[in-house]
């Protein structure tokens, strides 16, 4: 697959101009007109040259950085002065938003941590309903007004397939959103009512760690198991090393199927003495061969919401078993751009987490993975145990 093909909608390679910051070693609590611009100024050249997310959320908006910053640059520098919680609430909302990234971070010393953070949830009912033919049933209802058997009607979206006994299918009913839903109307036996809702309550699952998950050889001692749980609720990121060895000694393979760019520049790469230079590496990911996948049996991965970057990349590497199931929730969504570098400002003194790496295949940040079976159940492991032990008579 040609590299055009891939990452020629969201980024490409640019001259940049060189623009010399200015660094001073304390921050301030008020600032001269001059000086407020001139930390703007550097903001500006490393959201510009050294956030590999830039040109991403360009396209995705359809206009530039430099006329979103300029804009409210107009607006703000009007004032001769200002204070330091002025300023750097200035730089967070001049890009917060058009803007989702759960990796980019403003660390300040007296505002705490500016964050770019957008997570869609699943809000859930508590019904559980069973297809027969085209028609959806309710066989599980904790409401007065619906009962088991009755004929539910909402759209196809609503419908999340959950945990069922082996020669049935059962659904959760609910929406993913990005703020918070308490309701929904659906038609229950051809009446309209209103249902309902709750955040997912695999969101509050727990985890217990396993350092062993890091070394190769301790994923070749599970070879032989029948049925093997991979636990990854509540791991919010880490190496993605880990996954990687732990699924190769388990499966004599792994791969994580997504292609990566990585930025560089004279911001990324700390190289302020040669030319201004932008340019892209690009690594693209192989499709996944299981002829080479070596674990025969039934691999179950655990995931929720607060599995988050590399938890979320051993979510994707786990694909390489070729008998591999996600239950649980949607992953955190942190997962689009990585690799973090971080920079001062000159005046604010503010650090920046930046990411310098893009990751595409399948994955919208704050979106996260979806599971092929949603738990709403807040002990996702046991709700799975009980499935696998008893599959015909299962209910959620």
């Amino acid at each position: 697959m040609a590299i055009s093909n891939i990452f020629s909608d969201y980024i490409h390679t640019e001259n940049i101009a060189d623009i010399n910051i200015i660094k001073i070693d304390k921050p301030k609590m008020e600032f001269s007109k001059d000086e407020a611009k001139q930390d703007f100024e550097a903001l500006k050249a490393i959201m510009l040259y050294a956030y590999s997310g830039r040109q991403f959320w360009e396209n995705k908006i359809g206009k530039s950085f430099e006329e979103l910053s300029e804009k409210v640059e107009k607006i703000l520098f009007t004032k001769e002065t200002f204070n330091i919680f002025e300023l750097c609430d200035f730089y967070h909302r001049c890009f917060k938003e058009f803007i989702i990234d759960n990796h980019l971070k403003f660390i300040t010393q007296l505002n705490g941590t500016l964050e770019f953070t957008a997570n869609k949830y699943a809000y859930f009912s508590d019904i559980v309903l069973e297809k027969s033919d085209e028609n959806f049933f309710v066989v599980k209802s904790e409401y007065d007004k619906i009962e088991i058997g009755d004929l539910l009607q909402c759209d196809e979206n609503c419908l999340y397939k959950t945990l069922s006994p082996h020669t049935k299918q059962f659904y959760h009913v609910g929406i993913r959103s990005w703020q918070e839903e308490k309701s929904m109307i659906v038609l229950c036996n051809n009446k309209e009512i209103e249902l309902p809702l709750h955040k997912c309550r695999a969101s509050l699952s727990k985890r217990k760690t396993w350092e062993h998950f890091r070394h190769e050889k301790f994923g070749n001692s599970l070879r032989s198991s029948k049925t093997l749980i991979w636990n990854l609720c509540n791991n919010g990121g880490g190496s993605s090393n880990y996954a990687a060895a732990f699924i190769r000694g388990l499966n004599e393979y792994s791969n994580f199927n997504t292609h990566v760019a990585i930025l560089h520049s004279n911001y990324t790469d700390n190289n302020f003495e040669e030319p201004p230079y932008y340019k892209w590496e690009y690594i693209i990911a192989d499709d996944c061969d299981y002829s080479n996948a070596k674990f025969e049996n039934q691999l179950y991965v655990l995931m929720d919401s607060r599995t988050g970057s590399s938890g979320e990349n051993a979510v994707a590497i786990a694909k390489s078993v070729k008998n591999c199931i996600t239950i649980g929730e949607n992953t955190y969504g942190a997962g689009v751009f990585g690799e973090l570098k971080m920079y001062k400002l000159p005046h604010s003194n503010m650090i920046l987490y930046v990411p310098s790496k893009i990751f595409l295949g399948g994955f919208e940040e704050g979106v996260g993975y979806e599971p092929d079976y949603w738990v709403d159940k807040e002990n996702i492991q046991d709700e799975v145990i009980k499935w696998i032990n008893s599959k015909d008579k299962y209910m959620p």
